[in-house]
């Protein structure tokens, strides 16, 4: 009951999310399109990879046809890499957002994000599917079992540049966004500094803006106003321009904070599947079955808390929440 609970949520979380983007005008972002197929990898785990091994781990063995352990298995190994590859890609879209600001305001990011998300399923399809067919056609089906145990050199290269190398490349663009953010920050406080302070009239100022008119020739009071004139609209355009920054480092900031929070449950959820994984090709016996099991629904589980965390860390996710329930 507890996995089919998990199963029903990881759908309906990953669900919510896509309409919640798709029906409210502040998440209609550019950006926002890998969320969109993020979720569309997570629920497809949900309806179809986590209802599998429901089956597996309620009945301890395989009581559908081969059939639908073929399926089951292209499900299983397709929509996790998509979904571990989305993760790169957000992080990637995230640092290009702090280190080229304005190419990546000017660019043709719809293209490019659509371009990036269709490589990302065709990648993720056929990195798994031929060779799970191939290995199908290729074994006798054994009754009440379901399967994948591809060569051991296939198995370590699989595991490296399918799951390692995301993994790497997200720590690296997740440090590099933090590097970015330190240099913005440094730079918006030396702006600050550098601003001149608001010519205010001073007590004992002989000088001032309200007694220049009348104790002043006409010509000097108005050289005095405009000169206080420009000088507060310089400074109110650099501080509207600081503004701006600030608020754009904000939105930075919290975008980052996310993509660390996920990164740091994707290494939770993630790792025990990674490292048993090619262990058990080299070694069967090394890993008792109840461990492997579980790193099947660890990783699993990585699809039902990526939704959750949208919603407690972004603000516009929770009204878009509000208003749609």
């Amino acid at each position: 009951i507890p996995l089919l609970l998990l199963i029903i949520f990881t759908c309906v979380a990953n669900l919510v999310i896509i309409v919640c983007i798709r029906t409210h005008r502040p998440l209609q972002k550019q950006n926002n399109h890998f969320v969109i197929s993020l979720a569309v990898a997570d629920a497809l785990v949900g309806l179809l990879v986590m209802s599998g091994m429901l089956v597996y781990t309620s009945y301890g063995l395989w009581p559908l046809s081969d059939s639908l352990c073929t399926v089951w298995i292209v499900s299983d190994y397709c929509s996790c890499t998509v979904s571990m590859i989305h993760l790169c890609l957000i992080a990637h879209d995230r640092y290009l957002a702090l280190a080229k600001p304005l190419k990546y305001r000017h660019s043709h990011r719809r293209r490019t994000i659509c371009i990036n998300i269709g490589v990302t399923w065709v990648v993720g399809i056929c990195v798994w599917m031929p060779s799970i067919i191939w290995f199908k056609l290729n074994q006798e089906p054994i009754a009440n079992d379901c399967y994948f145990i591809p060569d051991k050199m296939y198995t370590l290269i699989q595991a490296i540049f399918v799951y390692f190398v995301p993994l790497v490349l997200m720590l690296v663009f997740y440090v590099k966004c933090l590097i970015g953010l330190r240099v913005q920050f440094h730079k918006i406080a030396a702006t600050l500094d550098n601003v001149p302070a608001a010519r205010l009239p001073d007590d004992d100022n002989t000088l001032s803006v309200i007694d220049t008119p009348s104790t002043m020739p006409d010509s000097l009071a108005t050289v005095t106003t405009l000169t206080t004139t420009v000088d507060s609209n310089v400074q109110s355009q650099g501080r509207i321009r600081l503004q701006k920054k600030a608020r754009r480092r904000h939105e930075h900031m919290r975008s980052i904070r996310t993509l660390g929070i996920i990164i740091v449950i994707f290494l939770f959820c993630w790792m025990p599947f990674c490292l048993f994984w090619p262990v058990v090709a080299y070694c069967p016996d090394c890993i008792p079955l109840k461990w492997y099991e579980y790193s099947y629904w660890s990783a699993y589980l990585n699809s039902a808390i990526n939704p959750m965390l949208y919603f407690l860390s972004n603000k516009d996710f929770r009204t878009a929440f509000k208003k749609l329930v």
